[in-house]
């Protein structure tokens, strides 16, 4: 009988343990798509849950919105492609790393911007964004992140520029790191 019991028992447990983990890596969800957007080489829908590795990426005509447990998301444009690299969040702070190596994202900073750490990594740039938020666009070898409110901080090549002034940029490629009017 016990072994009877240990059989049926076992999965039951197991799946509940899966599902468990399942949960506790899910860092948001897509609140909005528009013609294509993969999560993982799969297309994507309303309501598609969002987790630590997952990897988004948009068509030629691809929007999507996701929306992060911290209340913080990400706008994602055409021919974008996003990687969740990272996301705590507990008690009101915490950290999340979003990779980004194509296309144009809006991220707005949610409750972890506001006392932790929200990165945006670029091919050419670290970006941290402080309760505000910024345009990043990645194409050609060249990164661009204007900021539209709050602070944004700009490393590239050793070298750390912070922008306050909504409307300013910091651009990066190979030759290092420069701030001005987006152009």
């Amino acid at each position: 009988m016990q072994h009877v019991l240990k059989t049926l028992l076992l999965p039951a447990v197991l799946s509940i343990s899966m599902t468990g983990l399942a949960m506790a890596d899910s860092v948001g969800s897509l609140t909005a798509v528009q013609t294509n957007v993969d999560r993982n080489g799969t297309v994507a829908k309303i309501g598609t849950g969002i987790a630590l590795g997952d990897t988004l990426v948009s068509n030629g005509t691809g929007l999507g919105m996701i929306v992060f447990i911290d209340q913080s998301s990400a706008k994602i444009g055409p021919n974008s492609r996003l990687v969740i690299d990272d996301f705590v969040y507990s008690g009101g702070t915490g950290k999340s790393t979003v990779r980004m190596d194509r296309g144009v994202t809006r991220f707005y900073g949610g409750r972890i911007s506001k006392k932790g750490v929200m990165a945006i990594t670029t091919p050419n740039v670290v970006l941290a964004v402080r309760g505000g938020s910024v345009d990043v666009s990645v194409s050609g070898g060249v990164s661009i992140a204007t900021l539209r409110a709050g602070k944004l901080t700009c490393t590239a090549g050793g070298v750390t520029k912070v922008i306050t002034k909504p409307g300013i940029a910091c651009t990066s490629d190979s030759s290092g790191l420069q701030i001005g009017k987006p152009g």
